[in-house]
């Protein structure tokens, strides 16, 4: 799975100008129901988010382990009478794999019937799991009998941890990795109260403990597809970003899945996050590159609850396995630049027009910010508009500035930064 790194920089004057331009709910059958009910008895008795983690005792070796094997320990499929259903169409199909996987069964057993088949694609991208393998027998009476075995992220086997207390089943490395979870999710997020002020503090604790890798590998589930990987070896591709801000996210008390598709015609999974009962997508990877991040720059927040309005100019979904769609538009109230305090130390404002970037610029400068970020709604800046805007500014402060404007759709990011 790919990212994209698409910027060409313009010189103007003592400004340089860098332009990137891209150019581009739980569903229910009643066959199913009273699964729902008994996992939503299940839930209504848990824990609270912020019931600090037992002391967890670290193990001593401190060699990362080179392949990466969950332990899921013994599996018992639960569907008493329904234990190998049969299916007949998606919506049967979707909601066994919903319920299975709440409760985090590995070995899969079922029918299907009226010619309704599935294969290792379908579980892999419409569900977002690293990693599948099934087989299918043809039976007398037409039906097809499938022996299916899924493995999940170690994200979420960390975050069920968490919230169980019960580290049995976790690997050294799975282990490491809740220890760090656990210490940023208590003292770092614990006290946020808004949903949005959670996610930008795990979005840039990602950002600025990862930098992207995708290197070939033979093994079932790499590190660098992993929590792990990000945590432990700082590094990770789309997959590690996205299990990172789904462990995170969980443990926060914030309500994360995973979306598979396409990211500028690569194979790419993100994160959706709810918030006030809509779906908003949130791709740390895309983020975390934007802005050059990566190796000192900063990380955007384009994608960061977006709708489809944006998500639509660079990424694409099957509709089939888009099980939680996301709003159509974005809110700028669940994004960072709509006047949330500055978390990272830095300002961030919307403006209404790109002839206010100067002054905001000189406002973040006189408050001491390293560099600002902006937000034009429904408007397309251009270089030489920006550069014409500043040039008052520039006279008076002889450091050059470099200015990084990034479209998505209709919007103008901008990041202004001395050099």
């Amino acid at each position: 799975m790919k990212k994209r790194n698409n910027h060409s920089k313009i010189s103007f004057l003592a400004i340089l100008l860098s332009l990137c331009l891209t150019t581009t709910g739980c569903l229910s059958s009643p066959l199913y129901e009273y699964l729902y009910s008994e996992i939503a008895e299940e839930e209504s008795s848990s824990s609270s988010p912020y019931s600090f983690f037992p002391d967890i005792e670290i193990p001593s070796d401190s060699e990362p382990e080179s392949v990466y094997e969950p332990d899921y320990g013994e599996n018992n499929n639960t569907f008493s009478e329904y234990e190998t259903p049969t299916i007949h169409n998606d919506e049967e199909f979707n909601d066994y794999m919903e319920y299975m996987m709440r409760r985090k069964e590995c070995n899969l057993y079922f029918y299907t019937a009226n010619g309704y088949s599935i294969n290792n694609d379908i579980l892999l991208y419409r569900f977002s799991l690293p990693y599948v393998s099934s087989s299918s027998t043809p039976m007398p009476d037409g039906t097809d009998y499938y022996s299916v075995y899924i493995t999940y992220y170690p994200g979420t086997l960390i975050a069920d941890a968490y919230f169980s207390g019960n580290i049995d089943s976790l690997s050294t490395d799975e282990i490491k990795t809740l220890s760090i979870a656990t210490d940023f999710i208590e003292n770092e997020v614990r006290y946020a109260t808004d949903p949005v002020e959670k996610e930008i503090l795990i979005h840039d604790f990602i950002c600025e403990n990862a930098v992207y890798t995708n290197p070939s590998s033979s093994d079932k589930i790499p590190r660098h597809c992993t929590a792990v990987g990000l945590l432990l070896d700082g590094a990770a591709n789309c997959q590690g970003y996205t299990d990172c801000f789904y462990m995170l996210g969980t443990m926060a008390g914030l309500t994360v899945d995973k979306q598979s598709g396409y990211g500028d015609g690569n194979m790419h999974v993100w994160n959706i996050v709810e918030l006030s009962g809509e779906w908003r997508a949130v791709d740390v990877t895309y983020d975390d590159t934007t802005f050059f991040s990566e190796g000192g720059g900063h990380p955007a927040y384009i994608y960061l609850n977006a709708g489809k309005d944006i998500m639509n100019i660079s990424h694409t979904v099957d509709a089939k396995n888009e099980l939680r769609p996301i709003a159509k538009t974005s809110n700028q109230t669940y994004g960072y630049y709509s006047g949330y305090i500055p978390y990272s130390g830095w300002g961030t404002s919307e403006a209404t027009a790109d002839s206010e970037i100067a002054s905001l610029l000189t406002d973040s400068y006189q408050n001491g910010y390293p560099y600002a970020s902006y937000f034009l709604k429904d408007q397309t800046a251009y270089p030489n508009d920006l550069a014409t805007d500043v040039q008052s500014y520039i006279k008076s402060k002889p450091r050059p500035i470099t200015i990084t404007v990034f479209w998505a759709g209709n919007h103008t990011f901008i990041l202004a930064e001395p050099e």
